[in-house]
């Protein structure tokens, strides 16, 4: 599979204009920053200072790759309209989660 940082922000660009994610308050690509990391027990990560989406070679396909994206992007969303508990899997996270299943056709199971 291609994974590279250029990948990531065009994968990016493309769900931030799709919905739900045009309807929601999005930074632009160009004001996060996207890696890839040999890091083990994790699929993705959002780190907020900078504004980070981390990739790992966990992820081996584009449905795993998509979700883990779509999730970090969910976190992203949180920490960039000021909340506080962008972090955590509670019910702002799950609400925002749930939508981008049903609009998408994903499955919320392997979603997280």
């Amino acid at each position: 599979m291609i994974m590279n940082k250029r990948f990531l922000r065009k994968l990016y660009d493309c769900y931030k204009d799709l919905p739900p994610f045009c309807n929601l308050r999005m930074p632009p690509a160009r004001k996060v920053t996207f890696e890839i990391s040999n890091d083990t027990g994790y699929y993705g990560l959002f780190v907020p200072y900078p504004m980070r989406i981390i990739i790992t070679n966990e992820v081996k396909d584009f449905y795993n790759l998509q979700d883990t994206l779509l999730h970090e992007m969910v976190h992203l969303h949180l920490f960039y309209n000021g909340h506080t508990d962008y972090n955590q899997h509670e019910e702002k996270f799950n609400k925002i989660a749930d939508t981008i299943c049903n609009t998408l056709l994903i499955s919320r199971q392997h979603f997280g």
